[in-house]
């Protein structure tokens, strides 16, 4: 696994008075989610899992800064997450995400022609 932490002293620019005290933390990247529920709850907050994540890149950026620092960015696409507990998850509304429907009804008319054909 790639560790996406980043020490603010690492990061380019000024640092605030406020942020001195802070500047040998960790900090890592957000992925904001909404309307999906993932199976977790409000007591899963600030424990660690591991994920599998399917990603497109969308673009890669690399730069030079001013002190010759080489600073690549990159831009990924979240296409799904999977917890290993609730791999496929549904949308806030109680709606089932719709490849979990899919996948349901596939399996319901796969079981019917199997009925048909005994």
């Amino acid at each position: 696994m790639i560790d996406l932490g980043k020490k603010r002293n690492d990061t380019t620019g000024p640092i605030s008075p406020g942020e001195v005290s802070k500047k040998n933390e960790v900090y890592y990247p957000d992925l904001y989610i909404n309307d999906i529920d993932l199976g977790l709850g409000v007591a899963d907050a600030g424990k660690e899992y591991t994920a599998t994540v399917k990603v497109k890149v969308r673009s890669i950026s690399k730069n030079v800064n001013a002190d010759g620092k080489k600073n690549d960015s990159i831009t990924l696409e979240i296409h799904s997450i999977d917890f290993g507990k609730n791999p496929v998850g549904k949308i806030k509304d109680g709606r089932e995400h719709p490849l979990q429907t899919a996948i349901e009804e596939g399996l319901e008319e796969a079981q019917k022609d199997k009925k048909k054909d005994s």
